[in-house]
């Protein structure tokens, strides 16, 4: 069985830790990414299942980048 990847998106490089720590501890592969450019970039190289993403991102809003995502992952 293939594990489910989930990206979480978040500028505060603490709640990325806590949120992989836990999620890996359930099993799931995790990636983080700090801006908006780098969980597009990482979209395009990688498939994830779910994002988990801030709504206050430093170069733009989470809802924003959402929408960016479902170009490169349809179905996160």
């Amino acid at each position: 069985m293939t594990r489910k990847s989930i990206l979480v998106v978040d500028d505060d490089p603490n709640i990325c830790e806590v949120l992989a720590t836990n999620l890996k501890a359930k099993g799931y592969v995790v990636k983080c990414a700090n801006t908006e450019k780098k969980a597009i970039e990482m979209s395009k190289d990688e498939h994830f299942n779910l994002a988990l993403i801030d709504i206050r991102l430093p170069d733009m809003q989470g809802t924003e980048l959402l929408t960016q995502l479902r170009g490169t992952v349809p179905k996160i």
